[in-house]
């Protein structure tokens, strides 16, 4: 049988209580009786946290994965906006002589020899146009294809470009992507600047999800004391609403993949 992660354990621990209090809210106006009222409302969140259990493995820990290589390659494109040129053209022609082709640092593009192209890069926080892939175009020597890497594309060059055979566009995900099945995505890029953080992002962190937990349970409680039941109700539910997203759709404090040839 298959051993339940220590996450997991703890994060039905987190399900069990919230569900309890949510429970235990709704059921105190039907059920009289508090120790009926105690018991469905374990019995409720028991089931809840078996259900959560049987599924965390496989929906939420693919989840979990899929977010911490978001977050890993936001941090790397991030980190080539701030990143010197000869920093960027060096991580690109590691990935290239690692694929074995022969590769020229050239002023201005990294050229392959024996696939006669020239690799051209831009970037920046905002989408690459189309000047930048014609100033690129008309460097690349007689002969040679041009490939041009850059983070995002305005929504005009696609069909701009769509007769030039010797153009290839690729975005970051495809370098993000490339460098990481050689191993490479772990080339550090030195001298960057920490990115500004929105107080928003602050409070919606996986660390205050306790908090909102505890707000939540004490409003709810509150409901079933007070004469503005549905105001504590209402209340309590948004903050536990919030505590169940921070718990597991936020990340402690980082599809089809193309080679660039």
């Amino acid at each position: 049988m298959k051993k339940l992660k220590l996450s997991t354990f703890f994060d039905g621990i987190f399900i069990f209580f919230l569900s309890f209090f949510v429970f235990y809210a709704l059921l105190k106006g039907v059920v009289k009786s508090i120790i009926l009222t105690t018991f469905l409302s374990i019995l409720f969140s028991s089931s809840a946290t078996f259900l959560f259990a049987l599924i965390s493995e496989k929906v939420l820990g693919k989840k979990d994965v899929e977010l911490k290589d978001k977050n890993e390659f936001e941090t790397f494109i991030n980190s080539l906006f701030f990143a010197e040129q000869k920093n960027i053209k060096k991580l690109i022609k590691a990935y290239y002589e690692k694929k074995n082709f022969e590769v020229l640092d050239k002023k201005d593009y990294l050229l392959l020899e024996n696939e006669n192209a020239c690799v051209f890069f831009e970037f920046t926080p905002e989408k690459t146009k189309e000047s930048s892939i014609l100033n690129a175009y008309k460097k690349t020597p007689k002969g040679y294809k041009t490939i041009f890497i850059s983070n995002g594309y305005d929504l005009s060059v696609k069909d701009f470009f769509i007769g030039f055979d010797r153009v290839s566009l690729y975005n970051g995900k495809d370098l993000y992507l490339s460098l990481k099945e050689e191993n490479l995505i772990d080339v550090s890029i030195k001298n960057q600047p920490k990115k500004l953080k929105i107080n928003f992002k602050q409070i919606l962190r996986r660390e205050n999800s306790k908090k909102f937990l505890l707000w939540g349970a004490v409003l709810l409680l509150f409901s079933t004391l007070t004469f503005y039941k549905w105001f504590y109700l209402i209340t309590g539910s948004l903050f536990l609403i919030l505590s169940l997203i921070t718990r597991f759709f936020t990340l402690p404090k980082p599809n089809e993949n193309k080679c660039l040839t």
